[in-house]
């Protein structure tokens, strides 16, 4: 999260607007690509006129969310007696930090009783069906999808992918890093998957049509297989893969699993 002061004016009619942005994750690239304002006056004039006529600009970048604010107040002094600038009071009003952080837990005190009357009266998103919700929410998932893509942000973001590695391969809660998790689900897939007996007996054929179609996938997928590292804990072996080695070579993966050794046996 950066917190931020910007600068918004329509070209058409001149009008202004100042505004603090201090959103979780909040970013200055947001304005005006996913952030349009809290204005409902600044929102009317983008309907009428449409988002290409307007400047926009981002005035100034902060630490915190207070320096932020009180950088907006300085402005706004200035701005709301103005006729040019849409804004008409003077933003947040605290003289300490303590005081906006009074008014943070104000505020998720508010959004907390708002969100549970909604879901007793059955209003708002609580009033639409199981399946108008379900729509709603993989709309708001695309939407995030393409703006994370491009800022390289979320799950796009090389950083979140390198700690969400570190993290899997720490508590070993993935098949990819738990050799004992990976062979109980390539187990469960053995005995019921598209070249098992149970398979092939339900679609009525023979065993000797199951063999033959696995020869015939084994020769098209073997090219593919290639460059995979046999290791074994002494009772079972495992491979690690090419991808793997991509992300951690397997000398490392020795070094942090020593109860692993190379090679088949």
């Amino acid at each position: 999260m950066i917190p931020y002061v910007y600068f918004i004016k329509n070209k058409t009619t001149g009008l202004k607007y100042i505004g603090v942005r201090f959103a979780n994750k909040c970013q200055p690239n947001d304005l005006w690509t996913t952030y349009f304002t809290s204005s409902l006056l600044v929102k009317k004039l983008i309907n009428h006129y449409g988002k290409d006529d307007f400047e926009f600009k981002v005035l100034k970048k902060f630490n915190s969310k207070f320096e932020a604010i009180q950088y907006e107040q300085l402005l706004l002094k200035t701005a709301c007696i103005r006729k040019d600038y849409l804004n008409i009071h003077s933003g947040y009003n605290f003289q300490t930090e303590e005081d906006f952080k009074i008014h943070l837990e104000k505020r998720k005190m508010i959004g907390y009783l708002s969100g549970k009357l909604q879901e007793s009266l059955k209003i708002g998103f609580f009033g639409y069906t199981e399946e108008k919700k379900k729509e709603i929410c993989s709309m708001g998932g695309r939407a995030a999808k393409i703006v994370n893509e491009k800022n390289k942000s979320g799950i796009f973001s090389e950083e979140v992918r390198r700690k969400q590695h570190e993290t899997l391969r720490k508590l070993q809660i993935s098949a990819y890093y738990n050799p004992e998790l990976r062979k109980k689900i390539c187990s469960k897939g053995g005995k019921n998957g598209n070249f098992s007996k149970n398979y092939y007996e339900k679609l009525g054929l023979s065993e000797e049509d199951r063999i033959n179609a696995q020869r015939e996938r084994g020769k098209k997928g073997g090219p593919k297989n290639k460059g995979f590292i046999w290791y074994n804990d002494g009772k079972n072996i495992y491979k690690y893969t090419k991808r793997q080695q991509e992300i951690e070579s397997f000398e490392k993966f020795l070094e942090k699993n020593p109860k692993f050794k190379k090679g088949r046996k």
